[in-house]
């Protein structure tokens, strides 16, 4: 809720607590699927939105995002993992699992590279 978020962001700690945080340390993988698919990703959740509601607000989604973007890569190849683990267990040849954002996946692409 939004009391809970200020009450959070206006704390004694929250500004050493940010700076401290390691997102491949702090942040399991599940946890930074569910953030990209149920929050960014989520309709009416953007930039200029949360800007709009607050100059904080739209700062710490920035933040997020980025966080996100480095936990992306290590969260999509546990999950792409996890799948193949279960097809093998299930007796699925391993060539039909998919990798995450491959053609016909369901899942969104990793971040690109040169």
């Amino acid at each position: 809720s939004w009391p809970e978020v200020r009450k959070l962001v206006g704390g004694k700690t929250f500004h050493a607590d940010l700076l401290a945080f390691d997102p491949l340390v702090d942040l399991p993988t599940e946890a930074a699927l569910d953030l990209e698919d149920s929050y960014l990703g989520a309709p009416g959740v953007s930039f200029r939105e949360m800007h709009g509601a607050s100059e904080a607000c739209g700062a710490l989604f920035t933040w997020l995002q980025s966080v996100v973007r480095v936990v992306q890569p290590a969260a999509h190849a546990a999950h792409a993992e996890g799948s193949a683990h279960t097809a093998h267990a299930q007796g699925t040849p391993l060539a039909a699992v998919e990798a995450p954002g491959a053609e016909g996946s369901d899942s969104p692409p990793g971040p690109k590279t040169a």
